[in-house]
């Protein structure tokens, strides 16, 4: 008699779970986020007044007038390389001075940037852009590379005036 209990109740066990329906859902969402690559840079201050100088002597920004240590930052999202690049010199909008990276002469001059945190040793800049050493690349999202930057004035010029002349600091992703 139990044996036939034990049958009966696992019978009617079954019987009860085959007629309980079944709940599923029939989509189910999933979570997807990205962050877009984006390369930015942001150089403070926006530049320096070297003051009066004589013709073949050179200045730092450090030893200006106004004494002047740039940063640049990394405002991206994703590692980056600075890399920077000169520029001929213009006296009142017109062109003036050539920019050259080993002798200066008559109306040439140089220009540079050296990494102060972390040491970077000086870079001589033409018009092309040209990569900072190893203490330039890789620079984390909202990290910084302080410089100073340093012009070597022309043996002599055939335009006097007040000059100026601009160095692009440029963000690039590091691979």
């Amino acid at each position: 008699m139990k044996k036939k209990l034990l049958v009966l109740g696992v019978v009617v066990a079954l019987l009860a779970a085959a007629t309980v329906p079944a709940f599923a859902d029939d989509q189910q969402a999933v979570t997807c986020t990205v962050t877009a690559r984006l390369i930015s840079i942001s150089v403070t201050p926006p530049g320096v007044d070297y003051g009066v100088m004589d013709f073949e002597t050179n200045k730092s920004s450090a030893e200006a007038p106004v004494s002047v240590t740039f940063t640049a930052t990394n405002m991206g999202t994703v590692a980056e390389d600075f890399w920077a690049k000169g520029a001929d010199a213009k006296i009142n909008d017109t062109p003036a001075w050539t920019i050259v990276n080993n002798t200066i002469g008559t109306n040439q001059y140089m220009h540079s940037v050296t990494g102060v945190t972390p040491a970077i040793a000086e870079l001589k800049l033409l018009t092309t852009e040209q990569t900072w050493a190893a203490g330039a690349s890789g620079i984390a999202p909202a990290g910084t590379q302080t410089f100073t930057t340093k012009i070597y004035m022309p043996a002599a010029d055939s335009a006097p005036g007040n000059a100026s002349a601009i160095i692009t600091i440029i963000a690039m992703v590091h691979e």
